[in-house]
């Protein structure tokens, strides 16, 4: 299990460390969230850790510009990996992201090599260098023409089959 802690710095000096352990983390100042940082900056669900096989994702659930990883400003709704030693602003609050899985990992990959892709081992979107930007589908012309000349041929077969009198329509 990986050991990571979130260690919140409030503007005033005052420190307080989280150890996170949980899944699914969020984090605001509201009663309902799992981290309560009790500053007025801080909305009541600010913005939410979920683990992942590589280590936590962080998603801000407010928008506007209010969440910031390593001076970057995060958009709302898309999850991003957190590293080890991130700095996170939340408002005027600023949280320090720690994780000992990221070292164990590296030893982990470096000690045995895989051939093949296993699941998570794909590269997480980081901000602002690799900002996850879900792909369009891309209109293939050849399977569009492909698909046309099939449904041609089906109808002709059954005109023809219609019209010849060797398909007849039941009365």
């Amino acid at each position: 299990m990986s050991l990571s802690k979130l260690t919140v710095n409030f503007p005033d000096g005052t420190q307080m460390p989280f150890d996170l352990t949980l899944p699914s983390v969020t984090i605001g100042s509201g009663i309902s969230s799992t981290v309560i940082i009790p500053h007025e900056s801080v909305a009541e669900s600010h913005v939410e850790l979920s683990l992942d096989v590589t280590g936590y994702l962080i998603t801000d659930l407010v928008g506007e510009g209010a969440t910031l990883l390593n001076g970057h400003p995060l958009e709302q709704g898309v999850a991003y990996q957190l590293e080890p030693g991130s700095l996170i602003h939340l408002g005027q609050v600023e949280a320090f992201y720690e994780s000992e899985s990221a070292a164990v990992h590296e030893t982990e990959a470096e000690a045995e090599a895989v051939d093949f892709p296993v699941p998570g081992s794909f590269d997480l979107p980081k901000h602002p260098a690799g900002v996850f930007v879900p792909l369009k589908k891309k209109v293939n012309p050849v399977m569009i023409v492909s698909v046309a000349l099939s449904v041609i041929a089906a109808l002709g077969a059954l005109f023809i089959g219609f019209s010849s009198g060797d398909i007849k329509l039941p009365r």
